[in-house]
């Protein structure tokens, strides 16, 4: 476990998040191209979702303890590997589709998993450390939401589509 105050906690949040909706691009972009509109608008609503959660974070904050959430300098995520922007649509096979989802899916899970992490940390020192009991019922709201997510996001990755092995075919399907 970690000290930090309150305004570093949310600094972290806050720049969490934005990674989070970048990864939430990127897959959107990536599926388009890969021409999987399923997979798109799932991850459209979910940068969607997020996005509006940022915002409600920033709201949150500034109307609690009167201050910006300190900026952070944030590394951008990549998502899609260097080498497939050197394609185009057409060069891309059922194989191509089925590691690309097969890869993306452990990812985004990965990350979920990662965010509940950070956000539990967080929530313990409000509370432990910080004694911010009214700011972390908000960090509360996140690991609730969070969770929903994770378990969203393990359904998908532990449904027919690892049981198939990622079939194309079964990618397809879903689609």
């Amino acid at each position: 476990m970690w000290f930090m105050d309150i305004d570093g906690i949310f600094a972290k949040i806050a720049s969490h998040m934005i990674k989070g909706m970048m990864i939430h691009n990127e897959l959107t972009n990536y599926y388009t191209f890969l021409g999987l509109d399923g997979y798109r608008k799932f991850q459209r609503k979910r940068f969607i979702e997020e996005s509006k959660s940022f915002l409600d974070l920033n709201e949150f904050y500034i109307n609690a303890t009167g201050k910006l959430i300190p900026n952070v300098k944030i590394d951008i995520p990549s998502v899609i590997p260097q080498s497939v922007y050197r394609y185009n649509r057409e060069d891309i096979s059922g194989n191509d589709i089925r590691n690309a989802v097969k890869t993306t899916t452990k990812m985004w899970v990965d990350w979920e998993k990662e965010t509940k992490q950070l956000y539990e940390d967080c929530y313990l020192s409000l509370i432990n450390d910080n004694g911010a009991v009214f700011v972390a019922s908000k960090v509360k709201e996140l690991i609730d939401d969070v969770g929903a997510e994770l378990a969203e996001a393990s359904s998908f990755w532990m449904s027919k589509k690892k049981a198939s092995d990622f079939s194309i075919e079964v990618i397809l399907q879903e689609q």
